[in-house]
């Protein structure tokens, strides 16, 4: 298994039960939600960069856009709600918590709000991209 898929079961674990979507935090991109799937998280990896951190042994420092995409049904004020879902992700992967070793660094680098009219009712989302790094 890739270390890549290994992080992003790690952060699929850490989020159940940590947000107000509950256990409804799936991994990799392309799933259809349901208004009645909603809240709900989506995990997946970007782009990646790498360099060698030592040659003769091959070993690589590996630098993945890691993306946690959060889904709402408007209820009442839908950037509160995107905001309080942001915090929880937020809370929930801390900087200092190097996840038992898998990774050697994590940090919150950009996060952007939008906005669907599905017509009685307003979807919103927010795209939070981390930065991990990790060695192979």
């Amino acid at each position: 298994m890739h270390k890549r898929k290994e992080i992003r079961d790690s952060i699929v674990e850490r989020l159940k039960g940590a947000t107000h979507c509950g256990e409804r935090v799936f991994s990799n991109r392309g799933r259809s939600f349901f208004a009645s799937e909603l809240p709900s998280i989506t995990v997946y990896t970007d782009s990646e960069s790498s360099q060698f951190l030592n040659a003769p042994e091959n070993r690589l420092r590996r630098t993945i856009k890691l993306i946690i995409e959060a889904a709402t049904i408007q209820q009442c004020h839908i950037d509160d709600e995107l905001d309080e879902l942001a915090m929880q992700i937020e809370a929930a992967i801390p900087n200092s918590q190097l996840f038992d070793g898998l990774i050697q660094n994590i940090s919150l680098s950009q996060s952007e709000m939008g906005l669907a009219d599905k017509g009685e009712k307003v979807m919103g989302s927010v795209r939070m991209t981390y930065e991990v790094e990790y060695d192979t």
